[in-house]
């Protein structure tokens, strides 16, 4: 990932954690469901607006963050 011209160290920083830690939530996310389907365990799907991972992305990134609003 190349660094927008106009983007500041800390910004772009903040960017890539960001993305840092959707991939692990996503990664982990896929094998806990492929790991409840192996042995049977059900999972309510309900219809959502996001899903599991990024919902734990927003959690995780909070929690990150130096400043809270």
């Amino acid at each position: 990932m190349t660094k927008p011209r106009n983007c500041t160290d800390e910004n772009y920083i903040g960017q890539t954690k960001l993305v840092e830690i959707f991939v692990v939530c996503d990664d982990m996310s896929k094998k806990l469901s492929a790991y409840c389907l192996e042995n049977n365990l059900q999972q309510e799907k309900a219809e959502r607006l996001m899903s599991e991972s990024e919902m734990m992305t927003i959690v995780i990134y909070y929690h990150h963050l130096r400043f809270k609003f």
